[in-house]
């Protein structure tokens, strides 16, 4: 009797274990998966960009809706992230084109809201946001800066419309953009195989 139970209870501590392991197996797959689910990677010569979007490297507004500064600067942000892979200081530009691609996809062409219409800011880790209208860029830079040796930073941009006192019922109702990060070297990062 004595070793009928022990066999039982070898058995049950076996699959006890067995259940136990097939369970962290399977949450760990779970969360990796959702993990780096959102995460596009793009490289340059000397760093590494990651994009926390589904949307890859593209912002967009889909319609018009004029909000205040202080909604704009609350909205949910477009997120990357930007990783020196040198032992030197690197200086790169933060660019927001248009996306062409997409307008002649979507046939909005002629139903873009107006550039002085966007707000665009953005937001090195911890320091205040700027705001620029996107026809107050010059050559579509956004930010220029540099990022110390092996050093990682988090960039946050947010995009919003604003209300037009001249044209309160504007048909304008898309804008499609791209967010392009270009290193002095005008070595651009590009989508990984």
């Amino acid at each position: 009797m004595l070793k009928y139970y022990l066999k039982q209870k070898k058995r049950n501590i076996f699959l006890i274990l067995l259940i136990m392991i097939l369970t962290c197996f399977i949450t760990y797959k779970i969360y990796y998966h959702f993990q780096n689910k959102d995460y596009i990677h793009y490289n340059s010569k000397s760093l590494d960009v990651t994009f926390h979007s589904d949307e890859d490297n593209k912002i967009k507004l889909l319609k018009y809706t004029p909000v205040n500064d202080n909604v704009g600067l609350s909205s949910k942000p477009y997120i990357i992230t930007i990783k020196n892979n040198l032992t030197e200081k690197v200086n790169f530009d933060i660019k927001i084109l248009d996306d062409l691609e997409m307008i002649d996809e979507d046939n909005c062409n002629n139903n873009l809201i107006d550039k002085h219409l966007i707000h665009i800011s953005i937001k090195e880790e911890a320091h205040q946001p700027m705001v620029f209208t996107l026809d107050e860029l010059e050559n579509n830079l956004l930010y220029k800066t540099s990022i110390k040796a092996l050093e990682e930073k988090d960039y946050s941009i947010r995009l919003w419309t604003v209300r037009d006192e001249n044209n309160l019922s504007s048909n304008n109702n898309h804008y499609h953009g791209l967010i392009r990060i270009v290193e002095e070297s005008n070595s651009v990062a590009k989508k990984k195989d």
